[in-house]
């Protein structure tokens, strides 16, 4: 591939005219995995920056580097920025698999592998092929394969996505993080439909602020056709703010939305609520833990009869969905006590497990949980009082 191929619709400031007839290999933002014929795009992180490397980069044989800066490097190609540049050159490396797929995001703190599952498995009960993406890794067949991300970095992602396209997908359903987000991970792709689930505490190692946090969320929201939204959450307004495209607002709170659970019940057997919305309204009973399982189904189900599904038909195969692995999964014990497995990785998360667990428990409830060392350090205190 030329160089101009790959730098197409990239808001370049300046680029050598003789550069853009370079044949490249190779496009990399790790300037480790340089060998010759590579583009390397230097990246600004929290530890480090990428135009520091620019110079061992040239030297290991790289095409050219990408810079957001005037290095004063010989082929040296300054962009307005190389994040979203990044992002648009790894779609040209893969030749625009997006444009042939639709997307269906979901962002949130908690709520998006459960929704996101919910939404796959309603897809391919509805007799559409479809592929997910989330913490769990990418599911384009019966099998995940393993990403490093929930939203996987670029390259890695438009690799999924040109195998997508390759297999005949129509739809791919993407858990869509906050990281992902600022990243410009998802900076090319169009969302059919975008789903705002909650926000509570998590990733403040990386975002600093709450502000910044809920910012990153609402970014998803200027990128989709439909923004479906649960106003229940104190940040739905903001997120309605941030949508440019068609507004769906829910709730489960006797809030004025578009789509309303009422009489919702929750027992030891599971969940009940009525549904009701602008094509009617249907009792939905599954055999789920919590309220959060409510909000979880009804986003499923509001996200596809928005986007032309069919009310009914998207209800009655909701029957037919398995609960998602790892997501208050029950572990068989052979004994007169039950375990439970879930990804619960945040204060109001393993407030809602607890919570959920306790209406359907007669007896002590024993709680392990982590905390990983590396990540939000300031939770750990909030979550060992919430499971006190």
């Amino acid at each position: 591939m030329k160089l101009g191929e790959l730098l197409k619709d990239v808001d370049i400031i300046s680029c050598g005219a003789e550069l853009c007839e370079l044949e490249v290999s190779d496009l990399t933002e790790d300037s480790r995995k340089v060998v010759p014929g590579t583009v390397f795009v230097c990246q600004t992180g929290a530890s480090f920056d990428g135009h520091d490397f620019a110079p061992a980069a040239l030297e290991a044989g790289a095409a050219a580097v990408v810079t957001s800066r005037r290095l004063g490097l010989d082929r040296e190609i300054v962009v307005k920025d190389a994040r979203a540049a990044y992002a648009r050159m790894c779609s040209n490396f893969f030749g625009r698999p997006e444009d042939s797929l639709k997307f269906i995001g979901v962002t949130g703190t908690n709520g998006k592998s459960s929704t996101t599952h919910f939404i796959y498995e309603l897809l391919t009960a509805l007799g559409r092929k479809a592929a997910l993406i989330g913490t769990l890794g990418a599911k384009t067949g019966a099998a995940y394969t393993v990403t490093n991300n929930t939203t996987p970095e670029c390259m890695d992602l438009e690799r999924i996505l040109a195998a997508c396209k390759d297999d005949g997908i129509e739809y791919v359903v993407m858990e869509v993080s906050s990281q992902g987000l600022a990243l410009d991970r998802v900076y090319t792709l169009r969302f059919e439909a975008g789903a705002y689930l909650n926000l509570s505490r998590d990733h403040l190692d990386f975002h600093k602020t709450f502000e910044n946090y809920a910012a990153a969320k609402a970014m998803l929201f200027s990128q989709s056709d439909v923004c479906v939204v649960n106003t229940d959450d104190s940040y739905g307004e903001y997120m309605l703010g941030a949508s440019t495209g068609r507004k769906v607002t829910l709730s489960a709170k006797g809030r004025d939305a578009d789509w309303t659970a009422r009489d919702v019940e929750i027992s030891p057997k599971g969940i009940g609520y009525t549904l009701a919305g602008p094509y009617g309204a249907r009792k939905i009973s599954l055999p789920l833990f919590g309220m959060f399982s409510v909000y979880n189904t009804m986003t499923a189900v509001v996200i596809l009869a928005e986007l032309g599904f069919g009310f009914d038909a998207v209800v009655d195969a909701l029957g037919s969905v398995e609960p998602v692995r790892g997501r208050m999964e029950p572990v068989p014990t052979g004994r007169d006590w039950s375990l439970f497995i879930d990804y619960a990785h945040s204060p109001d998360a393993l407030e809602n497990v607890l919570t959920a667990l306790r209406e359907v428990c007669s007896g002590r409830i024993i709680t392990v949980f982590g905390c990983g060392g590396d990540r939000d350090t300031t939770k750990r205190p909030i979550m060992g009082e919430t499971a006190g």
